[in-house]
């Protein structure tokens, strides 16, 4: 089971300190006081706190500059909140500018102080899961070019691999589900229908002209999805400036309009919070295709995530590129399996190629094997890279599938 999270209480003043504790008693955390800087420090270091409270003003020769510095120097830097009377409008203006998360006024309010820190402790677990997926990224890099020797024959046992899974999954997606092959089923119940007195009409149930209508809007997607990919695969994207910010809240857009999608079985979707020193970075992006994209992403997240679990997207920037990872956990059942094993990890974005032939028809997919091939073809149209991995959280003790697009700035 994962252990209860840490929080280390900074504050000189006893009564304060006291009046604090007393506060969060009842919040579900551990809460470790300290009336010194150096014993803060010590408890950051080996209790590996997520969140740090900071009573303002400090002891007298200490800065809160020099405090938050030797903080962002830990293995695990804890997300820092600090607590001030309502008078110290400088001090609380001079942290907030110093990279604090946000401010608690004293006397500490039980409800104000519940805010504050479940948004505090949901930053620090996206940028704990954001320091998996770099470290992750410098393993895939490092294994990468150790395997360079035997490329060339990986390559060819993939494409014959790939050859054979491409003709099984087109068989499976022109005869299972919504479709070409309900279509001819369709008309087959045609052919049978009573006819009119005078023998040159059929007379067709309400619920069969429906099941028409249905199959025929698959199609029409089915055929709206090819044009994307062969317009993908033969033109060029136009791309345009848009800001850090710009992207960070279209993406936030995407995340309310599939709420109705992510409540069927009770998932929830997340986004990392964008440090506002990164929100002016400018990437060039086609923002209706890469937001096409991430729509396949997310609803391939939902599909095979387990009910009730998180989907979390990150948001990161380099010197070099711009990373947006979805991550949602797997686990195994006796019926189900949500993982994506290593071998396929490269096949799952040829067109046509399914892992799970089972048909998710309450997320209006097309269940082709076609969204991550859209995926993988936009994402070059921007000159980036796809892929998918899986990371391990060691907190929660599970394995995270992460699919990670990589745009250049």
């Amino acid at each position: 089971m994962p252990s209860q999270r840490q929080l280390v209480l900074f504050e000189k003043n006893g009564d304060d300190r006291k009046q604090a504790e007393q506060a969060l008693r009842s919040l579900p955390y551990t809460i470790i006081s300290a009336a010194e800087q150096e014993q803060t420090l010590a408890l950051c270091r080996n209790q590996q706190c997520e969140v740090i409270l900071i009573g303002l003003p400090l002891p007298e020769g200490q800065s809160l500059v020099d405090l938050l510095q030797q903080l962002r120097e830990l293995p695990q830097p804890p997300i820092a909140v600090v607590l001030a009377n309502p008078s110290a409008t400088p001090e609380i203006l001079a942290a907030l500018r110093s990279g604090v998360l946000d401010c608690i006024l004293k006397p500490v309010a039980q409800a104000e102080a519940e805010l504050v820190l479940n948004r505090a402790f949901a930053l620090a677990k996206t940028e704990k899961l954001a320091q998996i997926a770099m470290e992750e990224r410098g393993d895939f890099y490092r294994r990468r070019l150790e395997q360079q020797e035997i490329l060339t024959e990986l390559v060819r046992q993939q494409n014959e691999t790939m050859e054979r899974a491409l003709f099984e999954n087109l068989r499976t997606a022109f005869v299972q589900g919504h479709g070409i092959g309900a279509l001819g089923s369709l008309v087959s119940l045609l052919s049978g229908s009573p006819l009119t007195e005078d023998k040159q009409h059929c007379i067709v149930s309400r619920e069969i002209l429906d099941l028409l209508q249905k199959n025929q809007e698959t199609i029409n997607q089915m055929v709206q999805m090819f044009i994307e990919l062969s317009m993908l695969s033969s033109q060029e994207l136009m791309l345009h400036e848009c800001s850090l910010g710009g992207l960070h809240q279209t993406i936030r857009n995407l995340v309310l309009e599939l709420e109705p999608l992510a409540a069927i079985r009770q998932n929830k979707i997340i986004i990392s919070e964008l440090p506002h020193r990164h929100a002016g970075s400018v990437v060039k992006i086609n923002q209706e295709f890469l937001i096409k994209a991430l729509r396949e992403l997310l609803l391939n997240a939902l599909k095979f995530s387990p009910p009730q679990e998180t989907i979390t997207i990150l948001l990161m920037n380099s010197h070099t590129c711009v990373t947006i990872t979805v991550l949602n956990p797997t686990h195994k059942d006796s019926e189900h399996s949500y993982n994506i094993p290593e071998q396929y990890r490269r096949q799952i974005f040829t067109p046509f190629f399914r892992i799970a032939q089972t048909i998710h028809e309450q997320y209006g997919t097309l269940d082709y094997g076609l969204g991550l091939a859209l995926v993988e073809k936009v994402v070059h149209c921007h000159r980036g890279k796809v892929r998918c991995t899986s990371l391990y959280d060691e907190k929660d003790q599970r394995e995270l599938i992460a699919f990670e697009i990589e745009l250049p700035v």
